[in-house]
């Protein structure tokens, strides 16, 4: 369990430092996050860190074992599952957010042949 807590902490690290350009910059906007940011409400930000940190530590408890001796049916493996893809949807607009900013990608402009 220990070590499943760790992995999940570890790969929240990653998800806000690497994948979402967060918590780095020397001139953030607000705290953790930085200086350039697509979304106007800074608060869709920290609820993401938080849902991602929340959604991590649920998935490394479906993956121990002493719980899964109390959950009841495939409901409680199916509720985590969706819970995943769920964490999955929400970290790929902030990592295609990172992505137009590293790039300088226009995201409202739609590409020219």
């Amino acid at each position: 369990l220990y070590m499943v807590t760790l992995n999940a902490l570890y790969s929240f690290l990653w998800d806000v430092i690497m994948d979402w350009g967060l918590a780095l910059s020397p001139h953030p906007r607000a705290p953790l996050l930085r200086g350039e940011l697509l979304y106007n409400i800074v608060l869709v930000y920290y609820a993401a860190i938080v849902l991602d940190l929340a959604l991590r530590l649920c998935w490394s408890l479906k993956l121990s074992s002493h719980l899964q001796r109390h959950a009841t049916g495939q409901a409680f493996v199916f509720l985590f599952e969706v819970l995943e893809v769920f964490r999955r949807f929400v970290w790929n607009f902030f990592r295609v957010e990172w992505e137009c900013i590293k790039e300088k990608i226009d995201p409202t402009e739609t590409p020219s042949e």
